[in-house]
């Protein structure tokens, strides 16, 4: 079981886990998400917490799914220095009818951007 669900289901705070495993809120907070590898003295303490449900193969299931992301590619909305949601996305394994829906799709994006650009200007 991921850490983030059983947090929730056990009514668990992110401050009281943090003060439990004697690390800051941020740190903990990113072992949840994966931004961070979970050492192996901390899982265990996890394990222990949550009676078993979270071992430290969740943990490190959560962090190699959070950094593998670098085979995933999308097109976004910028506004600013914000981005928005994905707009279409592929994975590098995704088979070949799922990649070219996603170059129809930038295609479709691009020729809708320049239309309404040219419209513009008209």
């Amino acid at each position: 079981m991921k850490l983030a669900p059983w947090l929730e289901e056990n009514e668990y705070s992110l401050e009281t886990l943090a003060s439990f495993l004697g690390k800051s809120f941020y740190t903990v907070r990113s072992y949840i998400y994966g931004h961070r590898r979970v050492p192996k003295a901390v899982g265990e303490k996890i394990h222990e917490l949550t009676n078993g449900q979270v071992t430290q193969k969740d943990l490190d299931a959560q962090y190699e799914a959070f950094n593998d992301r670098t085979e995933r590619f999308g097109i976004v909305r910028i506004n600013g220095k914000k981005f928005g949601n994905p707009i279409t996305t592929i994975n590098i394994e995704d088979s070949d009818d799922k990649k070219k829906k996603f170059i129809k799709n930038v295609h479709d994006l691009v020729l809708a951007t320049s239309s309404e650009d040219n419209s513009l200007c008209a």
